[in-house]
């Protein structure tokens, strides 16, 4: 019996050795999965966050249709805003060159900063944190995550 141990081992080990791998796919890399940001962007919704000066949260507000821009076409290195609700017909308002860094795009010159928090094929959620005193009472912060969709 002894003598049949070191045998069984043995063939165990060359059976989970020789063993035929599964022919599975490889992984997507993360950027293939989320889909390109380049593209045009339909705005959903629009959440706002009201932060005091200590970081403290003071508010948040039913998520708005849209805040101003109805759409966003976003290039490798430009972000076109479009209001269509100004306009009968899509009209950009503004465009500004930004610069991506992982899942950073700063805005040329650097007024805003927009963080990705979500990007898959068909969604979009860009997160923009306010600046005190530039919109609305002095000693809040106001954020922003915009929902979009891929037109």
């Amino acid at each position: 019996m002894y003598r049949l141990l070191p045998l069984l081992l043995s063939l165990t080990l060359l059976t989970a050795a020789c063993k035929k791998e599964k022919n599975d796919p490889a992984p997507e890399s993360p950027q293939e999965a989320a889909g390109p940001l380049e593209g045009n962007w339909k705005t959903l919704s629009v959440e706002t966050v009201l932060y005091d000066r200590q970081g403290k949260l003071v508010g948040t507000y039913k998520p708005l249709e849209t805040m101003g821009y109805t759409s966003y076409t976003i290039t490798t290195t430009d972000i076109h805003y479009y209001n269509s609700k100004a306009c009968p017909i899509n009209c950009m308002v503004w465009s500004t060159p930004y610069v991506r860094t992982g899942d950073q795009l700063t805005c040329q010159p650097p007024a805003m900063s927009y963080t990705i928090r979500k990007l898959t094929a068909t969604k979009l959620d860009l997160y923009l944190i306010g600046e005190y005193g530039l919109d609305g009472i002095p000693d809040m912060r106001t954020d922003h995550t915009i929902h979009l969709e891929r037109q």
